[in-house]
């Protein structure tokens, strides 16, 4: 939950955070075609929500819903960030 106001010519900005959510975000950026196609599958194979903004993009964020499918999550992308075909990072750390 957070709390918004307005702000110039901007009707909702977020001032501040009230409760987190409890779940984990993740950003990656494809760099290979085969893993932009495997890599969100493999994904909500495993529980995930996923968003892509851009169908020709090579950005994609992810979403895991606790600790344990978090880690799970970043294990399988620290391999493919090893092997160099994307680049994570996280968007909630605790």
């Amino acid at each position: 939950m957070v709390e918004t106001g307005a702000e110039e010519l901007r009707k909702y900005v977020v001032r501040r955070v009230l409760r987190q959510s409890g779940r984990y975000t993740f950003r990656v950026w494809f760099h290979d075609a085969a893993a932009k196609e495997e890599v969100p599958a493999k994904l909500q194979a495993m529980g995930c929500l996923l968003e892509a903004r851009w169908p020709q993009g090579n950005l994609l964020a992810i979403d895991a819903e606790s600790q344990p499918l978090a880690q799970r999550v970043a294990d399988f992308l620290w391999e493919g960030q090893k092997r160099g075909v994307l680049d994570y990072e996280t968007g909630r750390t605790k």
